[in-house]
Order: structure tokens, then C-alpha cells, then sequence
């Protein structure tokens, strides 16, 4: 199963992940006319322009598409321990509440603030 397939299985969820990292990614699902539901999105897409005058090479932006396969991954995770039909909110409160993934969120996230840090924001002061 490829990335944008998992993605599609929890574009919902995966963007509470995204939240609970607490990262500046804005990411923007784009569909296509195929698309049965605007629930299970085919695609998406990041700020390749703004990542590009910060200073991301070719490696750099395999990076960040391991750090998004990671929050899907954990994602998934979050949602097999889940009762299938669980609701948004069901899986916001387990996300917020579950210290064994609150802990693997951290760590991610540490792991991301650590990468995007090496690359300072044209115009703004390093920080």
C-alpha cells in the first residue's frame, strides 16, 4: 500500500496528529474528479516554494515526506487500537489521552523541530 493510499484511509485523524505536533505544516489535500468522497482524498500537497527558499535540496524534501509517512504511520497505529467505527472525536481523545502515543508524538516531533531548526526563515531573524 502506497503513502497517498494511507493517507486516504485517515486524512481526518491524521490531521489531529499533525495538531498534537504542534509543526507549522500546512498540508492541502487536492481531489480529483475520481474521487468518491471528499473523506478519502487522493493526494496531497505542501509548500514546496516556501521549503525551497529556506534551503531544502532534493534530500531535504525526502525528509520531510519520511517525517509525513511517520505521522500516517502513527496515525494508523492510533486507529488500530481503535474500534473500527470510532468517531473523530473518539479518536481525539484517545490521541490526547494515550501516554504510549503521546510519547511517540513527542519524540517526532522533537525530531522535526531538530530538522526544520537548520533551515532559518529568509528574512527573519534566527531564532
Amino acid at each position: 500500500m502506497n503513502i497517498l493510499t494511507r493517507l486516504c484511509q485517515c486524512y481526518r485523524p491524521f490531521n489531529q496528529v499533525l495538531a498534537h505536533l504542534k509543526t507549522k505544516l500546512s498540508i492541502c489535500v487536492f481531489f480529483n474528479s475520481g474521487d468518491k468522497s471528499a473523506l478519502r482524498p487522493s493526494g496531497l500537497r505542501f509548500g514546496t516554494p516556501a521549503l525551497t527558499s529556506r534551503g531544502f535540496l532534493e534530500d531535504d524534501f525526502k525528509k520531510v515526506a519520511q517525517y509525513i509517512h511517520r505521522g500516517i504511520e502513527l496515525t494508523l497505529e492510533i486507529q488500530n487500537d481503535m474500534n473500527p467505527k470510532a468517531t473523530l472525536k473518539e479518536f481525539k481523545d484517545k490521541l490526547a489521552s494515550d501516554a504510549k502515543h503521546q510519547e511517540k508524538i513527542k519524540a517526532l516531533r522533537e525530531e522535526v523541530e531538530k530538522f526544520a531548526g537548520a533551515f532559518p526563515i529568509p528574512g527573519l531573524p534566527d531564532l
